[in-house]
């Protein structure tokens, strides 16, 4: 059963703050079952298609996530990786930071606390940068 989602979109706000660039992902909603297999199709064509060198999963409003989108991270930093870019968590509730802590993934993933936190930490090291923000929901890929 998929979470309530009050925005159902994506959009894309361009922030400029110099050459280099970032997306923020914001995912609403569950990342298990069938959801999963939507956001693995969207990450991998995110990773593929981007032209920005950092991509900062925002989990706020994360409500669930089950082995499988544990999984769909892990082949989505693969996948970044790959394509020579940096996958970045932040904002996890308190289930998901244990989930994470739990299964060791904290040790895998650089996770800031906030938003706000990771793109200051991204801008010490890429003091030029344009940030790219956008949502993906469950209800949106269906």
């Amino acid at each position: 059963m998929a979470a309530q989602i009050q925005k159902n979109s994506i959009q894309s706000i361009p922030i400029q703050m110099g050459t280099a660039q970032a997306s923020v992902i914001q995912i609403q909603g569950t990342v298990r079952g069938i959801e999963s297999i939507r956001f693995q199709e969207s990450l991998k064509t995110l990773c593929a298609r981007s032209d920005h060198s950092i991509l900062l999963l925002d989990l706020e409003q994360v409500t669930a996530i089950d082995h499988r989108g544990l999984g769909v991270l892990v082949a989505g930093l693969r996948a970044a990786r790959q394509s020579q870019k940096r996958l970045l968590l932040c904002a996890l509730n308190d289930a998901l930071r244990e989930t994470f802590r739990e299964t060791q993934l904290d040790q895998v993933f650089k996770i800031y606390p906030s938003r706000e936190s990771a793109l200051q930490d991204i801008a010490l090291d890429e003091p030029k940068l344009k940030v790219r923000v956008a949502h993906w929901s469950a209800e949106l890929a269906a």
